[in-house]
């Protein structure tokens, strides 16, 4: 399912990609929401920037969830983003934000959602899962510590192919 917004989200954050890894499961209590971000990127956006990102892209989730049982909106295009979701494992997710024009123009929403499957499969080569590194480490810090680079280089990656 995708969702079309003509202006939310445009484009406060700069044209660099954004790249979140996030457990819906987390962070429930008021004042905790940020527990839910297990991988940001850029990490320079202040904490309630990203809780807002990653709070808009789970209220998509569950809005969307409400219309079809099985499956909640994977995608979410504004005027100038393309935001990609994928629940890689029950209630955990990979958020990709890119902007929709540039020097190669649109992105098909199908070669993302792939580049988020292979960043999966990067992450469980090394790990089993990101459940089985969160029943390890409960606090998730560990998790959080593990992914960071790895969000990070997959921003930065994405960032330079739609630069070309």
């Amino acid at each position: 399912a995708t969702t079309n917004t003509s202006g939310a989200s445009s484009k406060p954050y700069g044209s660099s990609p954004i790249f979140a890894v996030f457990d819906t499961r987390r962070g429930q209590r008021e004042g905790d929401e940020g527990d839910k971000i297990l991988a940001f990127h850029p990490s320079s956006l202040d904490l309630n920037a990203q809780k807002g990102i990653v709070g808009f892209a789970e209220a998509t989730i569950m809005f969307s969830s409400t219309f079809s049982k099985e499956k909640s909106a994977h995608s979410i295009v504004t005027k100038l983003q393309r935001w990609v979701l994928a629940e890689v494992e029950p209630s955990i997710f990979l958020l990709l934000i890119v902007q929709r024009t540039g020097a190669v123009g649109e992105v098909r929403e199908e070669a993302l959602q792939q580049m988020l499957g292979r960043v999966y499969s990067m992450i469980c080569i090394d790990n089993k899962s990101i459940q089985c590194m969160l029943d390890t480490d409960p606090t998730g810090e560990g998790v959080r510590q593990s992914l960071t680079s790895l969000v990070a280089d997959v921003a930065t990656a994405v960032g330079h192919e739609k630069g070309r």
